[in-house]
């Protein structure tokens, strides 16, 4: 039986979603600087389903980058990917942004160090071993470092070590400067999410659908009034 399944990414640029059926992609599509992609991403997704000829109901799971990342991304990532599961009856799968930079480390038996952007400043950071077969072991828990900590903890391996990843063009020129540190540009791809969800599905992994929710760092401030720009008095 064929397995056909709709991920997304609205964690990180460029946002993207994809149809897959097996090892094919039947649709894909990515994007930069768009709020507008997360949404109407339920209705582009509707769109290339009617345009590919696929039916809702034919979806064996749907999958998504559930954090860190953008807060509204995350949300609607989450939401619409919970709706389509409880709507279709069919299970629903997530790993983090760190996470899927990992499994796209084509290189067997390395270590690598996985790295995303956080706030301005700051990045998140995490160790994982890609082994000789299809697994990748999580080697440290993912953290929250300022740019210079990141550098100076990389300054300090003594062995080659590979990172893989998304920097901004100061933090990679100086990555770059360190011996043997190899940094690899690595954009999240709709299509690793496939790949991890057939696994999951070939393992009888258990839905996520009853826990899952946004992966968040620093909570966001949404709905919180600060004080100092703020033109409402307290009366207290």
């Amino acid at each position: 039986m064929s397995i056909i399944t709709a991920t997304f990414n609205l964690a990180y640029e460029p946002f993207g979603f994809g149809l897959y059926k097996d090892a094919d992609i039947i649709t894909e599509c990515y994007q930069r600087s768009s709020r507008k992609f997360s949404e109407t991403l339920v209705d582009r997704l509707k769109e290339e389903c009617a345009v590919n000829n696929i039916s809702y109901d034919s979806l064996s799971a749907v999958g998504l980058i559930k954090g860190p990342g953008s807060y509204t991304g995350l949300r609607i990532s989450v939401s619409v990917a919970k709706t389509i599961a409880y709507a279709l009856n069919i299970p629903v799968f997530s790993c983090t942004a760190l996470q899927a930079i990992s499994l796209q480390a084509t290189v067997a038996n390395k270590t690598y160090i996985t790295v995303v952007p956080s706030k301005r400043g700051f990045v998140y950071v995490q160790l994982f071993n890609c082994g000789s077969g299809l697994g990748v072991e999580d080697v440290t828990e993912p953290i929250c470092i300022t740019i210079e900590q990141f550098l100076h903890l990389i300054s300090a391996f003594k062995a080659p070590m590979n990172i893989v990843g998304i920097l901004d063009e100061e933090t990679k020129k100086s990555v770059e400067e360190i011996k043997d540190i190899y940094f690899f540009e690595s954009y999240i791809l709709c299509k690793t999410l496939h790949t991890y969800i057939v696994d999951c599905l070939k393992r009888n992994v258990k839905s996520e659908f009853n826990h899952i929710k946004p992966f968040y760092f620093h909570e966001p401030n949404i709905g919180i009034i600060k004080k100092k720009n703020s033109k409402f008095k307290s009366s207290y």
